[in-house]
């Protein structure tokens, strides 16, 4: 089984994989698909000239990301007559140093007019599968107990044990498992019943037709309501039957890109904790 097929992190192949992904690794062991290469041909304009370009890359099964060809200014002459000759930009999988690539690249060279090898791209790591996800989810900007000195709740003890505890939870989280269920305390309920009134009174004026109609649906099948906080298991359920969305718990904000990241599998990272009580 490889570990693109590996449904759940705790499979020992994906261990190695989310290992793999988080250290330096040497230059013959990098995924290719996460090292790209641009080179420029000059090839001339013939018929089945592209067809036998693309037969290289094939025969040393290396694949191509971007091609764009355009006529070149240059003219080649060949038994007194003039030829047109096109430029064919190739962005592909790999690099040099890879042997198939260097292969590639030599057999290249010797069937086009001229190549260029560009540049050599390297592609940030980003989760191909769902599971993946896991690498990034604990990657927090700000930590879920660490709070900064000008946050409400940085001088309370307690509120910095419990929301160290609702991140350790978030953290503990893996793709594929059941959300855990949150005992949200007296205080957190009162902070959400506040606002919820407010938020409540406010949609009923100002709101969408569309909006509200979803909102009662969630009102009635996941707990929404100013006495108790809804359990984020109830509303991936319903999201996942209407959008194929869920929502996944994490323990602070993230970066824009792994935020993203989870969106492209349609997971909508959350955290679980309730604001600051003297916020209410």
């Amino acid at each position: 089984m490889s570990t693109e097929e590996c449904p759940n992190a705790h499979h020992p192949e994906a261990a190695e994989y989310l290992k793999r992904s988080s250290v330096a690794v040497e230059e013959d062991d990098k995924d290719p698909f996460f090292d790209k290469t641009s080179a420029l041909m000059e090839v001339e304009d013939r018929p089945g000239a592209l067809a036998e370009m693309l037969s290289y890359f094939a025969a040393h099964h290396v694949n191509i990301t971007r091609l764009e060809s355009r006529p070149s200014k240059k003219q080649y002459d060949d038994q007194g007559q003039g030829r047109l000759v096109f430029d064919m930009y190739v962005d592909f999988e790999g690099s040099r140093g890879i042997a198939r690539v260097d292969a590639l690249l030599q057999e290249l060279g010797e069937h086009s007019r001229s190549l260029l090898v560009l540049d050599r791209t390297e592609v940030p790591w980003f989760p191909r599968q769902a599971w993946q996800l896991d690498t990034i989810a604990n990657r927090v900007l700000d930590a879920g107990v660490d709070l900064t000195s000008d946050h409400p709740g940085f001088s309370d003890p307690v509120y910095r044990a419990r929301r160290g505890e609702l991140a350790q939870i978030a953290r503990q989280y893996r793709h594929g498992e059941t959300i855990p269920h949150i005992a949200y305390m007296p205080a957190e309920i009162a902070t959400w019943s506040a606002v919820f009134r407010r938020q409540d009174e406010l949609l009923r004026r100002y709101a969408c037709r569309e909006y509200l109609d979803i909102l009662a649906l969630m009102k009635e099948e996941c707990g929404y309501g100013p006495e108790s906080i809804p359990q984020q298991a109830d509303i991936t359920r319903f999201l996942a039957r209407r959008t194929d969305f869920r929502l996944r718990p994490v323990a602070g904000l993230l970066s824009s890109r792994d935020f993203l990241n989870g969106l492209a599998f349609r997971v909508f990272f959350c955290t679980q904790y309730i604001r600051y009580v003297t916020l209410q």
